[in-house]
């Protein structure tokens, strides 16, 4: 078993927490401070962030322990992958739901508060999928972000254990059980370029390793079905109004 590490913790031990900010991580270093901050700087203390670090070695760590010291974030390292993290942040989260696959290589409108606002108020025990509408980074306007009470992501069995494609394999299985709906946001101020992907080689790396982490996890979520189960996501459910 992997040998899992906390710091952070007791800052947030007599808070009454609503919701957990669930990230996994793993180097990104030259975002990460402004990433931070842009969740950081517009939630109280009804909010934790959770982060779970794969062990970085690119300073990112560093940045990491000294928020951790702060007490403004908790701090887990585990040896994971993106699924593993994000399921260990799930299972170590306090808040009676979860605002998941925040990536510390964005940087975020401040609008969680009214996003978590309008969750509540209207789709309260669905999972509430957040599409952002901006065009920045490597995906050009095709990031996305949700919100779900910590009991249905249980119930569901919450992530896979892949390091591509968890949060299409998620959004899958909330879809399944009819209790998903979408919404479009400008939730997302930048994103990662993710520069390591482009060219020949970086390319056929990361295909690679896409199909290695299907495999492995015996499902597609990038093949032909994949693709065709990610276009057909936005039409299953009911959008948010």
């Amino acid at each position: 078993m992997n040998e899992i590490q906390h710091s952070g913790d007791a800052g947030h031990a007599s808070k009454c927490i609503q919701y957990t900010i669930a990230i996994a991580h793993y180097n990104n270093g030259p975002a990460i401070e402004s990433s931070l901050l842009s969740i950081l700087n517009q939630i109280d203390d009804n909010y934790e962030v959770v982060v779970v670090d794969n062990y970085s070695n690119d300073g990112s760590e560093k940045v990491l322990e000294r928020y951790a010291r702060e007490g403004r974030i908790r701090l887990i390292k585990a040896k994971s992958n993106r699924g593993q993290a994000r399921q260990i942040a799930l299972e170590n989260s306090k808040g009676k739901f979860i605002l998941a696959h925040f990536d510390l290589d964005d940087v975020f409108n401040p609008m969680i508060k009214d996003l978590c606002s309008f969750y509540i108020q209207n789709y309260q025990g669905y999972a509430m999928r957040v599409i952002s509408t901006r065009k920045v980074g490597y995906w050009q306007g095709k990031h996305d972000n949700f919100i779900a009470p910590r009991d249905l992501l249980n119930a569901i069995g919450g992530w896979s254990p892949i390091s591509y494609g968890e949060y299409w394999d998620i959004f899958q299985r909330l879809i399944g059980e009819e209790i998903y709906v979408w919404i479009h946001a400008d939730l997302i101020q930048e994103a990662s370029a993710h520069d390591e992907r482009k060219g020949i080689i970086g390319y056929c790396k990361y295909r690679f390793a896409i199909m290695r982490s299907d495999y492995k996890a015996g499902i597609e979520t990038h093949g032909e079905k994949g693709l065709a189960a990610q276009e057909s996501q936005e039409s299953l459910g009911r959008e948010a109004k």
